[in-house]
């Protein structure tokens, strides 16, 4: 028996019975299922006394290897492009299995392909066409990599006659590497091309003598401020939470949602959201009386606040409070991400009059894997979930046309009560694209939450878009919609 796990979120596990000889092969497809030529594969000996073995993968994606000892072996599959994936076959004298893995793409080579056709655009005298591509880029990638990416839509800004875009541009690369002389000097000559040199040397002045936060407010004026949370605070702000939901102890987390391993968490880790931040928006208006919505959002970068200005006239029209733990990315662990989502709704139900009818999570992407995992694990917290481009599920899924092949289960089954509570309250909207690299298997778990009683579905699929669209105003809109219409069914 054969169980290949990838490294990803969505990758996919393989089971198969070895079948006649002692040969190992297999092929490697993308989740598209076209080939994946040139992939190294790694053979391991577990358990027999033998050499490493290595071979790459042929134009059809096919690969081959007689002659290996019986035992466990580790299988370790690299490809330009993908995430790696991992797995494990226990290999019996005289036998001759074939597996097949898929790779899931990996989103930080998308990224990077981006900004390399952005740079060609750049250097092609094309600005408008280069900004096209480092915007995607922009909501995506790390803070600690985006310096790079500031300075180069402040270019393209500024080569379009765009100065007053070019410059905050700028401003946020500096703010994020303030040692940068590259971007210091860009600065100076962009505004003394308008008159303006002495704005450029009075903002660097400020920023050098009284620091980052004083050179932003300066800069962006509206700088979003920092509170606590307190009745009656409405607005945009960014606050900081001090207790611990109790649905998020060790004990709790692990029997509702997995492993330790799977969790991403250490034995004893003691948990504490202080020195944590939360991006908010608490509509104005209504009665003090009257309850708000709950709407936890999990990015999958370090930036909680809201993708789109849009979105704050559809909050505020459905009396919905946004709110998003910042560092809480696809490179945290699953375990913190989860605890983080439930402090934010701790924090605001002891703060604010809240109907907790409507307590919704959704995240993009890795975080929409992360908001599926907290509707499944607390549907006495969360009574909605908003999965867009990305989401899991308690057990292995068949992928359609892809015999042996499944989505592997990406945290623990949930109990027949959780389950039979989740029937009878819980509602779900799945978002996909035509071109999103998930859209098979978003389908694919639409039809496993119908056939375990989760009825209350709606999937939306975004025509003619890739998984990067973004989630924006319009999607939050329809899918806040569906999930409160079904508040009566």
């Amino acid at each position: 028996m054969l169980a290949c796990v990838g490294l990803g979120p969505a990758s996919a596990q393989i089971s198969i019975e070895p079948a006649a000889r002692a040969t190992l092969a297999g092929r490697v497809l993308s989740q598209a299922g076209s080939a994946v030529a040139g992939a190294r594969v790694r053979l391991e000996p577990l358990t027999a006394v033998a050499a490493q073995v290595r071979v790459d993968t042929d134009a059809e994606g096919r690969w081959r290897r007689v002659g290996l000892a019986p035992g466990a072996w580790r299988i370790y599959i690299e490809a330009e492009g993908f995430r790696d994936s991992i797995g494990k076959v226990a290999l019996r004298a005289g036998s001759n299995p074939a597996i097949e893995v898929v790779l899931e793409i990996d989103s930080d080579a998308v990224v990077k392909g981006w900004l390399e056709r952005g740079n060609e655009f750049l250097a092609d005298g094309k600005p408008g066409a280069a900004q096209a591509f480092y915007d995607q880029a922009v909501t995506v990638v790390r803070a600690s990599q985006a310096a790079p990416l500031h300075q180069a839509l402040a270019r393209t800004h500024f080569l379009q006659g765009e100065i007053d875009e070019a410059v905050p541009a700028l401003q946020r690369a500096i703010l994020l590497a303030p040692g940068d002389g590259e971007s210091r000097e860009l600065l100076g000559g962009m505004l003394a091309s308008v008159e303006r040199e002495r704005e450029a040397a009075a903002w660097l002045k400020l920023l050098d003598g009284e620091g980052s936060a004083a050179a932003a407010r300066a800069a962006f004026g509206a700088e979003i401020p920092e509170r606590r949370l307190a009745e009656g605070a409405t607005g945009r702000f960014r606050t900081r939470i001090d207790s611990a939901s109790p649905y998020g102890g060790e004990h709790e987390l692990l029997a509702r949602a997995g492993s330790h391993e799977l969790l991403g968490l250490e034995p004893d880790q003691a948990w504490s959201p202080v020195g944590e931040s939360f991006e908010v928006y608490v509509p104005e208006g209504g009665s003090a009386a009257e309850p708000y919505g709950i709407f936890v959002w999990v990015s999958p970068t370090a930036r909680g606040s809201v993708t789109d200005e849009e979105m704050l006239p559809v909050l505020a029209a459905e009396r919905m409070i946004w709110i998003g733990a910042n560092r809480s990315g696809n490179p945290r662990a699953r375990g913190d991400r989860m605890r983080l989502a439930l402090d934010a709704v701790h924090a605001l139900a002891a703060t604010y009059p809240v109907d907790r009818r409507r307590v919704y999570v959704g995240g993009y992407s890795g975080g929409g894997r992360i908001a599926s995992s907290l509707t499944i694990a607390y549907p006495e917290v969360f009574t909605g979930g908003i999965y867009f481009m990305g989401m899991s599920f308690y057990r292995d899924v068949p992928i359609p046309a892809q015999p042996g092949a499944l989505w592997g289960a990406a945290l623990a089954p949930p109990p027949d009560a959780a389950l039979e509570l989740m029937r009878e309250r819980s509602r779900f909207v799945f978002v996909t694209g035509t071109y999103d690299f998930n859209r098979a298997q978003t389908y694919g778990y639409r039809d496993e939450y119908v056939r375990d009683g989760l009825e209350r579905v709606t999937l939306i699929e975004i025509p003619e878009v890739g998984h990067y669209y973004g989630f924006r105003a319009a999607e939050l809109a329809a899918s806040l919609e569906a999930l409160d219409s079904a508040l009566s069914q």
